[in-house]
């Protein structure tokens, strides 16, 4: 995926398509750079970051994502960080302080407050819920 998300970025460089691509490839692009940054762990680029590196303005990124998938930008970021933890949860082999820095949180208290916001369950409750044994 890496290496996918290299080149892309290359790509928009060389050709200067940044400003100039359509709505579902910006986002398409975009979505992919999001799920990259959640798999090799850490946060996921701001807002900011994620359209200097599609070079199109903040304003153009958030209104294409949010007329092609109906989501802010940070939404969906927050979704996918979420549903990374839940796997990552549910396999039983992390503990919870293991999964927010794998995640990119600050602590594992953020990490839990945002988990709790997003399922209604604590990490703890949600990995016993989702005993793999």
């Amino acid at each position: 995926l890496l290496s996918t998300v290299t080149s892309l970025m290359a790509s928009l460089a060389a050709d200067g398509r940044g400003a100039d691509q359509d709505e579902g490839a910006l986002v398409s692009h975009a979505r992919m750079l999001l799920s990259a940054a959640v798999e090799e762990g850490g946060a996921p680029p701001s807002v900011n970051e994620l359209a200097r590196r599609l070079y199109v303005s903040r304003s153009r990124l958030c209104d294409a994502f949010r007329s092609e998938t109906g989501r802010s930008v940070g939404a969906y970021a927050r979704q996918l960080r979420m549903e990374r933890a839940r796997h990552l949860l549910e396999d039983g082999n992390r503990s919870v302080a293991e999964v927010a820095v794998l995640l990119g949180y600050p602590s594992p208290s953020a990490f839990c407050h945002a988990f709790t916001g997003f399922t209604g369950m604590s990490p703890r409750a949600w990995a016993k819920g989702h005993d793999p044994f």
